[in-house]
């Protein structure tokens, strides 16, 4: 079970990005880039955001969204939502 929040939301993000890449994200660099390390496509960075509001619960703006450019960054964008 994870120890602080971060590390159970950060949890559910790689959920997700492993049912919407079809891929094991469960080692990955939490720094590494959705588009270049990960490379994700416009549409599955849709996907994402849509899933991740629909997990978590919240609706998130253009520019939370486009701030979601790596699991860290996807943390951070939700802490600052109040997820916890």
């Amino acid at each position: 079970m994870p120890a602080t929040p971060e590390a159970a939301t950060r949890e559910r993000l790689r959920a997700i990005l492993a049912d919407i890449l079809e891929m094991d994200v469960t080692d990955g660099d939490v720094d590494a880039s959705f588009y270049d390390d990960l490379g994700v496509s416009s549409l599955e960075k849709v996907a994402i955001v849509t899933r991740v509001e629909n997990e978590f619960a919240v609706t998130l703006t253009d520019g939370e969204a486009a701030a979601m450019t790596s699991l860290r960054s996807a943390v951070t964008v939700l802490a600052d939502k109040g997820v916890r």
